[in-house]
């Protein structure tokens, strides 16, 4: 279960590293003429990962100390707080970015796999959750309130992803919880209907299904989700619990890997590193009134690979991460209208989009920051042009 949990660390973390400027002839956003730094603002603890944002509030945590941070982007304040522990008060969790989230206002909810504990800004333990999901050892994860009364989250399949039975186990990937009446209806059988993570009678699987992003909109009690190996994105009726539509994504440059099954050869720790960067997945997924942003990293090509790690570090602290390109995948309305755009990496890793051209990157990590236990994040505006 552990490796479930930190891919989504390592991935971001790894991007962080590679963060640096590339060449190429798309639509970018990394001419200074196209970019703009709004604002900036640090957060008080250092390698903050952010977990969610709530309008003018940002929700980030550090994963060695599991110190928590609400921190108002308007009024450039934070509050801090730890309760990691194992009282009643206090949770045992490994904090990871869909096991925390904002519930409303400055509550913060902690989940693990049978409960959600619900924490004020000052670290108060304001109620627990308790949840019967024991079909699965993972916590509870891309938990959503979307009214007092009603709690979706995505819980996810075990096993091994290697092995076909993975993808054969009838198990219900989303849990819809009524907190007045502790009821429980589980719906959206996996793998989902058209989804790219149907293998079971492929001679292929993804390295990497672990990772779910979601948005919500509450007006329409609307739950959407997609896959980090998976090219779908699905949104749900929260009401009837029913599948309103897929929408299937065309990425330009989206080439997920694609290892063999029953493969008995053990990989290297330096033929791993390999296959994580020659893999193409999803590592973010926003969302507005009118559009919604996908961010996916395009596969690094082998003999690109070998020849960069023939002249930099592969292990170890002097690791030199390859350059890695992140693209912008915008849907207006459910449709696709422009071809992707090569995101600014030099900038940081994109944590948020909140409007058509504005969006806050986390800035690389840097030694000042370390040094000071801070972590930085601009804040910009974006005007695409065509080059």
């Amino acid at each position: 279960m552990k490796k479930t949990l930190n891919l989504s660390i390592l991935f971001i973390s790894i991007l962080l590293l590679a963060s640096c400027n590339t060449e190429n002839n798309n639509k970018r956003y990394d001419s200074s003429d196209n970019i703009r730094i709004i604002d900036s603002f640090k957060i008080g603890i250092p390698q903050a990962i952010v977990a969610d944002i709530n309008k003018d509030k940002i929700l980030a945590y550090n994963m060695i100390s599991n110190d928590i941070v609400i921190f108002d982007i308007a009024k450039k304040k934070q509050k801090k707080f730890n309760k990691y522990g194992n009282g009643y008060d206090e949770f045992m969790a490994s904090l990871q970015p869909y096991t925390l989230n904002f519930i409303k206002d400055s509550l913060v909810g902690i989940s693990s796999v049978n409960k959600i504990k619900v924490y004020n800004s000052n670290g108060l333990l304001k109620d627990t959750y308790q949840i019967n999901n024991n079909n699965t050892s993972a916590p509870l994860s891309n938990f959503e309130f979307l009214n007092d009364s009603t709690l979706v989250a995505v819980t996810k399949p075990q096993g091994d992803n290697s092995k076909r039975s993975y993808y054969n186990q009838n198990h219900q990937l989303l849990l819809k919880f009524n907190t007045q009446s502790d009821s429980i209806t589980r719906f959206a059988e996996f793998p989902l209907p058209e989804s790219d993570l149907n293998l079971k009678d492929e001679d292929f699987y993804y390295p990497y299904p672990f990772i779910y992003f979601n948005q919500i909109n509450k007006n329409e009690m609307e739950y959407s989700l997609i896959n980090s190996n998976d090219s779908n994105l699905y949104l749900f009726d929260i009401n009837s619990t029913n599948l309103k539509s897929i929408i299937s994504l065309d990425l330009d440059h989206y080439k997920p890997l694609k290892k063999p099954f029953n493969n008995t050869s053990n990989s290297s720790q330096n033929m791993a590193m390999m296959e994580f960067f020659m893999n193409s997945t999803i590592v973010g997924y926003h969302k507005n009134e009118k559009f919604d942003f996908i961010i996916y990293n395009e596969a690094i090509e082998r003999d690109k690979l070998i020849e960069h790690f023939k002249k930099n570090d592969f292990t170890g602290p002097n690791f030199v991460a390859p350059k890695s390109k992140l693209w912008l995948h915008k849907l207006e309305n459910g449709q696709k209208k422009s071809s992707d755009i090569l995101l600014p990496s030099k900038y940081g890793f994109p944590i948020h989009i909140n409007s058509e051209n504005q969006a806050i990157f986390s800035k690389p990590i840097s030694e000042s920051d370390d040094y000071n236990g801070t972590s930085t994040f601009y804040i910009y505006e974006l005007n695409p042009t065509e080059e």
